[in-house]
């Protein structure tokens, strides 16, 4: 079957049909439910041109898996990745791109690399309301993301699967009508959350697993590359301690800071001030020193005036003893 020659003659009567509907406000003199009927209609059209758009972006997906790297869909028509060659073959934008391929991984089916045989999808249900136009791209899209991330069991999944196809369809227990992708969306945000009872802690789990710091090696222009990820609390201490460093002193303290002003002296301008992207290297540098001395980290000219110490960074000692704590700069 020559499938693009059918959805060219398809294509051909609906934009027969959408001159009608535009020539001198064809749509104007329609009844109430004649209009409705015609958004229903459009809107199957669109839900059966987004499953074919799906099953297609699937085998690319798959060819672009078993290809070598100049053979493949994306190397020979010049795009970085199938993203970009969805975006030029059907004009659609990044997000959208993006959903079909997320559609496409959730409803499409994988060949066994051992076997040959296809593999169910990972929505087979899904699938077939795809199949049928019962279900839009979005709809898909809102179950596949509230199941990202969840630790929930294959059982679990193709039970959960069944009910959101059938609320889909309008097939459910409750006899309502077919579910929009909103309501999908939250149906499966029900159903994941029943599933995955633990929760945050799984999410709390893979932080701990992720968490670390790479320093690369030292390029040719001198810089050392440092990439990685920190858990929250311990990116507000080292924000914290740099802030203590950075935070630009002023003429006249109205309330707590990290450093006093000199007499007559005036506040630094942004230029001199410098980036803060440039400065934050030296400020951990000096946090360390500060930190591996065991004294802390100096924040003006006179340590008498202001320090912070380990423990308490943000503390500050004025001339009488008197502690404050200081707030990081807004």
């Amino acid at each position: 079957m020559n499938l693009a020659g059918a959805l060219d003659a398809l294509g051909d009567a609906l934009a027969d049909a959408t001159d009608a509907a535009f020539a001198a406000d064809g749509l104007r003199d329609c009844g109430d439910d004649e209009l409705l009927a015609v958004l229903a209609a459009a809107g199957r059209l669109r839900r059966e041109a987004e499953a074919i758009m799906s099953d297609a972006a699937a085998q690319v997906l798959e060819r672009e898996d078993r290809a070598a790297h100049p053979d493949r869909l994306t190397t020979r028509h010049g795009c970085r990745n199938v993203g970009e060659l969805i975006q030029r073959a059907t004009r659609v934008s990044r997000r959208t791109a993006s959903d079909v391929m997320a559609t496409a991984r959730a409803v499409g089916r994988q060949v066994a690399g051992s076997t040959g045989e296809l593999l169910p999808a990972e929505f087979p249900r899904l699938r077939e309301a795809l199949r049928a136009g019962q279900v839009s791209l979005d709809g898909v899209v809102g179950v596949v993301v509230a199941f990202r991330g969840c630790i929930v069991g294959r059982v679990e999944l193709l039970a959960a699967d069944e009910e959101l196809a059938a609320a889909a369809c309008g097939d459910g227990a409750d006899a309502a009508p077919p579910a929009s992708a909103d309501e999908l969306r939250a149906y499966a945000r029900v159903w994941a959350a029943y599933l995955d009872q633990d929760g945050a802690e799984p999410a709390e789990s893979r932080a701990l697993r992720r968490r670390g710091i790479t320093i690369g090696r030292r390029a040719e222009d001198g810089l050392v590359p440092v990439r990685g990820n920190l858990m929250p609390e311990v990116a507000a201490q080292l924000q914290l301690g740099i802030d203590s460093v950075l935070n630009p002193r002023v003429e006249e303290v109205a309330g707590p800071c990290f450093a006093e002003s000199e007499p007559g002296s005036r506040g630094r301008t942004d230029r001199e001030c410098g980036r803060a992207a440039h400065s934050r290297p030296e400020a951990a540098r000096r946090a360390r020193r500060a930190a591996h001395r065991g004294g802390g980290i100096r924040c003006s000219a006179d340590p008498r005036r202001s320090r912070t110490h380990p423990g308490r960074i943000g503390a500050r000692r004025g001339p009488r003893h008197r502690t404050r704590v200081c707030a990081p700069p807004r």
